[in-house]
């Protein structure tokens, strides 16, 4: 399979899913509203549909709500006891559109530890992590994935670090600036160094002829 250029994949191709890339490597979740989690790692490059087959395949349900394999599994609420009278028309509702199961007891849980978590480690003045906290960290100490830390933070206390000021990403663009104009200067250097190079081998070879017709001649220098 060719490779496939993950940055000009559209949202909605991971519909269901989240991803992140580290290195060669990419993580793909499911995440079910219960608090249960699945992730598929993967070297190749494949494209997201591919990943979602995978999922199914295991039970999911993805779509804008996903459910997991147990959530699935769970039998359905007895219906009422029908009429006689025929009830009224109405348009079918699709399985991603029907009300999520409520989160189990644990999932609620492990929320709720995560929320009291990210009161200690959240400054929400500063709007961002306190030093020597993050997603990824929390997650660790809870035994859960990060990116269920980060639904929980971005629902109740909001971004991991605050938006940079104007001021600073001015700087940004100078230091990046100054830095490409050093790369140039380096090479200006680099090729004066080689030609500097080049006219002393010349001068030396030139050296060298002179000695050698001046010791066949008996000249003196």
């Amino acid at each position: 399979m060719g490779k496939f250029d993950y940055q000009r994949a559209k949202a909605s191709d991971w519909e269901g899913l989240t991803h992140h890339i580290c290195g060669g490597e990419i993580t793909v979740l499911a995440l079910c509203d219960c608090g249960a989690s699945e992730e598929i790692k993967s070297h190749s490059p494949i494209p997201p549909d591919q990943f979602a087959k995978k999922f199914k395949a295991k039970g999911w349900q993805l779509g804008k709500a996903p459910r997991c394999p147990a959530c699935r599994a769970k039998p359905k609420k007895e219906e009422p006891v029908q009429s006689n009278k025929a009830p009224a028309a109405g348009p079918a509702l699709a399985d991603q559109d029907r009300e999520p199961a409520a989160p189990s007891p644990a999932a609620r849980n492990q929320r709720r530890l995560i929320y009291l978590a990210l009161e200690d480690g959240y400054d929400e003045g500063k709007g961002g992590y306190k030093e020597g906290h993050s997603d990824e960290i929390i997650a660790a100490n809870m035994k859960c994935h990060p990116n269920l830390v980060r639904i929980v933070r971005e629902e109740f206390f909001g971004p991991a670090a605050p938006p940079e000021p104007p001021e600073a990403l001015a700087i940004r663009g100078d230091i990046q600036a100054l830095a490409q104009e050093l790369g140039e200067v380096y090479g200006m250097i680099k090729g004066a160094q080689g030609r500097a190079s080049g006219i002393e081998a010349k001068i030396s070879a030139l050296n060298t002829r002179l000695n050698d017709l001046a010791e066949a001649q008996g000249w003196k220098r």
